[in-house]
């Protein structure tokens, strides 16, 4: 587990930002990271695993929050 920090540069489009632990619970949440964010980085503000990328608006449409636990492919 680590800080994983992400950035925008390059990106054509805004994403949200999904932080999960080693339980693959949802430690934190970056909505709507856009492309003009850059040169500013995001990170969790809790150690994660993993670091989920999905379409801007994904985390509100699926009403995902932290504390959610996710199912990750084996």
């Amino acid at each position: 587990m680590g800080e994983h920090s992400i950035w925008m540069k390059d990106m054509n489009y805004a994403i949200d930002i999904i932080w999960v632990d080693n339980q693959n619970k949802i430690v934190d949440i970056k909505k709507n990271a856009t492309p003009e964010s850059y040169p500013e980085s995001f990170s969790p503000k809790t150690e994660a695993l993993y670091v989920i990328e999905t379409a801007s608006g994904f985390v509100d449409k699926h009403k995902i929050k932290i504390g959610d636990t996710v199912t990750l492919p084996e």
